[in-house]
């Protein structure tokens, strides 16, 4: 976990607040989220109330240790505002620190599984980033609501909502669920405002109080009943939750983070609870005390609307209209019509409000029925007896009504069918769209694959070369030094004190120089170290000087490699391409540190046998290079293929000498009583080297 909240708190947009805790309460009112540094101190908000408050402190976690409201009682400072509202509760759960209740693998368990389990009530926050280069991945989980942010890049891009928890649920890494008690913190002094604002309410009510007394005396029982309503309506909408409500911790429903669910009931009680909701809705919206002021919802209800941003429903009506229906229809309604939804209406809803309207018979009572059955009966005169045409025409009227409804509320279930057809369809086309950008992502990441093995050949981390040469152009501009990692250590000066082969191979090393820049120049589309290490040439000069001596010493063949035993240990650089001697050219030569020729060699990398021809040539060039300096020890062809008779031949006649000869030499070219060279022939089977004449 990289995020250290005081730094990422920071970096939102920050203003001077007012100072003390009038200043807290000023952000109260304004609904602020975010948080309040000052002096040392910090709190976060949420909707203006007071999630967690702390201390700064580098040394711990997050930059914050466990505070205290009273720091802000004479002090000032900034107000950062929050990006987003789950940053806050975020913070808050991170510095208070919880209970851990596991780490899983993306792979083994999916963050999708996690999160549905979550869902089902739960308060605390998941936390993907270890073993995630790409960034850090949040879900918080609060008061039936799951909201998901994300730190993203090396500038740690803010990720919001379903981006962000798509994106974590692409990434593979290992996560934490971490389960938090929070507590919501008063702010000192809210006395005090709530006993100005009383008196001031006060006073105003007086003045409506005396204003209204003549018409409520004129008023009859209905009339008394219903300003009894109102007055317990005003006597409630006084009461709410306290700060520190335990139900802060309610349980999460299982229909998800973003969604709300109706509480549960026992069986054969949800008719019951559906009515004493629909009641309750009534005499809200019909009181007309609750039109300025409602009863306060409790904290833990509105930090769930918090982390969405508002509420899914409405607040309701201003109250029925008192005209409509004549006296005693308000009552009526209210036992025969549907409340007043808080928000759009379920299939539930839709379906109970069909059937009730079904259920309504044309010849039923009309809705004043009960308002006239309270009076003393009227006797009919004969001119106010209603004809026949009359009575159809009433009885006709209240199907004419119910069939409307009924096709409104048809009409309603077929655009929430539609809707939910519209909302399929485009699942399908954003999981269509989902597979196939992962199918790029795919196809992307093996193009980096091959790019960064192509940058690799080239070196890593290298720069594009500049110049691009031919293997013939880079071999010729080389040189190879004989080095050594320490002189103490063994050499092949030291061969004959019997040091490990291990010892001089280790201690050995081949260095290069070249005419040019090396870390400018591509050859075959490779950096210049990279070809250079996989030439033939390359691999013959390092067989030369560490495998051939250790190979003639521990197979006793030094006496009859006698010349070319003793010049290996002398070899200081090795030239590829060079030309010595009346102008002839080899493949490589190896030279003293005064650049005598100590061994020459022709290679031959090709799939085609050597011909006497080249072996021939060979065996003239050297002749040529020994009587000229006469420090020659030996001249080799090494083939990737194999000699064909015909050379060998060739080679068995120049080294075979006089049948009174008592040289031991093998192998060995004699120009003259003091002066010869030998001649090996070497080939290259799987990357390493053999000497086949003479045989070791």
């Amino acid at each position: 976990m990289t995020t250290r909240a005081v730094a990422e708190m920071r970096e939102w947009d920050g203003r001077q607040y007012d100072g003390g805790f009038g200043g807290l309460h000023d952000l109260a009112d304004r609904e602020f989220t975010g948080a309040v540094e000052a002096d040392g101190a910090v709190c976060f908000m949420l909707r203006g109330r007071v999630v967690g408050v702390f201390e700064t402190d580098e040394e711990a976690d997050h930059g914050l240790r466990p505070g205290d409201i009273d720091a802000f009682e004479d002090a000032t400072g900034t107000a950062y505002e929050a990006p987003h509202a789950a940053l806050p509760l975020l913070f808050t759960m991170q510095a208070t620190g919880g209970e851990e209740r596991g780490r899983y693998y993306t792979e083994d368990t999916p963050l999708e599984e996690v999160h549905e389990r979550l869902s089902g009530g739960f308060t605390g926050y998941v936390e993907l980033s270890e073993n995630v280069l790409s960034g850090d991945y949040y879900s918080v989980y609060h008061g039936g609501r799951a909201k998901h942010v994300a730190f993203v890049g090396q500038s740690r891009r803010l990720l919001e909502d379903e981006e962000a928890f798509e994106r974590s649920c692409d990434e593979v890494g290992i996560y934490t669920v971490t389960a938090v008690d929070l507590e919501i913190t008063e702010i000192p002094g809210g006395e005090d405002r709530t006993a100005a604002g009383a008196g001031a309410a006060g006073a105003a009510g007086a003045g409506a109080a005396g204003a209204g007394a003549a018409g409520a005396a004129g008023a009859g029982a209905a009339a008394g009943e219903s300003d009894s309503s109102a007055s317990e309506g005003v006597a409630g909408a006084g009461t709410g939750t306290s700060a520190d409500d335990p139900r802060l911790d309610a349980d999460i429903p299982e229909s998800g983070p973003d969604s709300t669910s109706e509480p549960e009931t026992e069986p054969g009680g949800e008719a019951d609870a559906k009515a004493g909701s629909a009641r309750d809705d009534e005499s809200d919206t019909s009181s007309p005390g609750d039109t300025a002021s409602g009863t306060p919802a409790d904290d833990a209800d509105t930090l769930a609307v918090d982390l969405t941003g508002g509420d899914d429903g409405d607040d309701g009506g201003d109250g029925h209209d008192s005209d409509v229906g004549g006296p005693g229809a308000d009552t009526a309604e209210a036992d025969s019509s549907p409340a007043p939804a808080a928000g759009p209406a379920d299939d539930e809803e839709i379906e109970a409000a069909v059937t009730s309207v079904e259920q309504a018979a044309p010849g039923s009572e009309p809705p004043g029925a009960a308002a006239s059955s309270d009076g003393p009966p009227m006797a009919e005169s004969p001119d106010e007896t209603p004809t026949d045409e009359e009575s159809a025409s009433e009885a006709s009227s209240e199907p004419a009504a119910s069939g409307e409804d009924m096709a409104a509320l048809q009409r309603t279930l077929d655009d929430r069918e539609n809707e939910v057809e519209r909302l399929e369809a485009e699942v399908d086309r954003l999981e269509s769209e989902l597979r196939t950008v992962r199918d790029e992502r795919d196809d992307l990441a093996a193009r980096v694959e091959n790019l960064e093995t192509r940058l690799h050949d080239l070196g890593a981390g290298a720069a594009a070369p500049e110049t691009a040469m031919t293997p013939e152009e880079a071999l010729s501009g080389t040189n190879l030094f004989v080095r050594y990692r320490s002189k103490s250590e063994p050499t092949l000066d030291d061969l004959s004190d019997g040091v490990s082969r291990e010892g001089v191979i280790e201690n050995l090393r081949l260095e290069h120089h070249t005419e040019f820049d090396a870390e400018a120049v591509a050859v075959d589309g490779r950096q210049f170290d990279a070809f250079l290490e996989s030439t033939q040439e390359y691999r013959f000069a390092r067989w030369l000087v560490s495998e051939l001596p250790l190979e003639i010493r521990d197979t006793g063949a030094q006496g009859k490699l006698a010349d070319l035993y003793g010049a290996l240990p002398d070899i200081d650089r090795i030239e590829f391409g060079a030309t010595v001697a009346d102008d002839r050219t080899f493949d490589l030569v190896a030279r003293n540190r005064m650049g005598e020729p100590l061994v020459i060699a022709t290679l031959d990398d090709s799939r085609e046998p050597t011909q006497d021809e080249e072996l021939a040539a060979l065996v003239r060039g050297g002749s040529t290079v020994s009587e000229e300096s006469g420090s020659l020890a030996c001249a080799m062809a090494a083939t990737g293929a194999f000699f064909e008779p015909e050379a060998l031949a060739t080679a068995e006649e120049a080294t075979g000498g006089s049948l009174l000869s008592r040289d031991k030499r093998e192998s060995y070219v004699k120009l003259s009583r003091g002066r010869g060279f030998h001649l090996c022939l070497v080939e290259d089977r799987d990357e390493s080297f053999y000497l086949s004449v003479p045989e070791l």
